[in-house]
């Protein structure tokens, strides 16, 4: 990325020595006749994607490191609606109870199978305020 920057701003001082008012006092009102802008276009994308796909995801992708174990972590569901977020934990045992669509109604958002065991101890919390706070292994909110 900084790579990026670096040569975008090289290009950028280049553009305003090379086109300034004193060198150029009269319009080209004419253009291009040629396709090597096109060209050049095409190669600084490529040039870009390179960078972007070839190093910097895959760098990315190496310093935030993957995700955690399950066992490490508190998994949720989450099912989202127009202007609202419903999530379910699974509870003491760890096992997501079954749903199915014809389980859903207003109270029952996730359609939760009541007769299921493994869903009796599923906790879905009504609140009506939510506070996320996402960490990542950089960074912590």
């Amino acid at each position: 990325m900084i790579l990026l920057f670096v040569g975008w701003i090289i290009y950028f001082f280049y553009a305003i020595f090379r086109f300034h008012k004193s060198r150029n006092p009269k319009a080209d009102y004419v253009g291009v006749k040629s396709n090597a802008s096109n060209y050049i276009e095409v190669a600084v994308a490529l040039v870009e994607a390179v960078l972007l796909i070839g190093f910097a995801v895959p760098l990315w992708a190496k310093a935030a490191g993957g995700l955690p174990a399950e066992k490490d972590s508190t998994v949720i569901r989450v099912t989202a609606e127009t202007f609202s977020w419903n999530s379910r934990y699974a509870g003491p045992d760890g096992v997501f109870g079954k749903q199915d669509l014809k389980y859903v109604t207003s109270e029952n958002t996730f359609g939760l199978d009541k007769n299921d065991p493994a869903a009796k101890d599923d906790v879905v919390p009504r609140s009506t305020t939510s506070m996320c706070r996402w960490a990542s292994r950089s960074s912590c909110i």
